[in-house]
């Protein structure tokens, strides 16, 4: 069941994760946040209020009007968490940079990348986004991907793009780059 954290928006994501997550934040070399995947804002909030501290730009990826596709090891249905908005998140953070449409269509030049945090919940949205990330991240940046345990794809991705590089914790799957 979701469940707010520490006064924020309810979320999919643990508060175990959200504050992993901010920890990486916080200790992250210079450059942007981003994320992939934002559905009603739960974890983004938690690091936008990282990013403001630190006067860092994030930069948020979304359809914004449910998942755009379902491949074969999937396990969420086309058009599921369809019940957000770009305008629900753009007021719960308004200085977030919102992009909006299908990955990676909706690309667009990003300064250096600090952390990623990568919670798109299908397998084809994370294999675009290791493709279209990992060029710009920061020397000492972090790609925090959520889906680990949760898409049987995930596994196969990570393998084959990070392969030892991947540090697993709480059911992240974690690269230094």
């Amino acid at each position: 069941m979701p469940e707010a954290y520490n006064g924020g928006p309810v979320s999919h994501v643990t508060p175990q994760k959200i504050e992993r997550l901010c920890a990486e934040a916080e200790r992250a070399p210079p450059g942007c946040f981003v994320e992939f995947g934002v559905y009603q804002g739960g974890s983004a909030f938690h690091l936008a209020r990282v990013a403001r501290a630190q006067g860092r730009a994030l930069y948020l990826f979304d359809t914004f009007c449910g998942m755009p596709f379902q491949g074969p090891r999937d396990k969420i249905a086309a058009g599921d968490f369809h019940d957000t908005s770009v305008e629900q998140i753009q007021a719960l953070i308004p200085d977030a940079i919102l992009c909006a449409g299908v990955f990676p269509a909706s690309m667009i030049d990003l300064p250096p990348v600090a952390l990623a945090h990568i919670d798109c919940d299908q397998e084809q949205s994370l294999r675009a986004a290791w493709a279209h990330l990992r060029p710009r991240m920061a020397h000492g940046g972090v790609m925090i991907f959520d889906d680990l345990e949760a898409l049987p794809g995930a596994r196969i991705v990570f393998d084959e793009v990070a392969g030892n590089r991947i540090r697993e914790e709480a059911h992240y799957g974690l690269v230094r780059c």
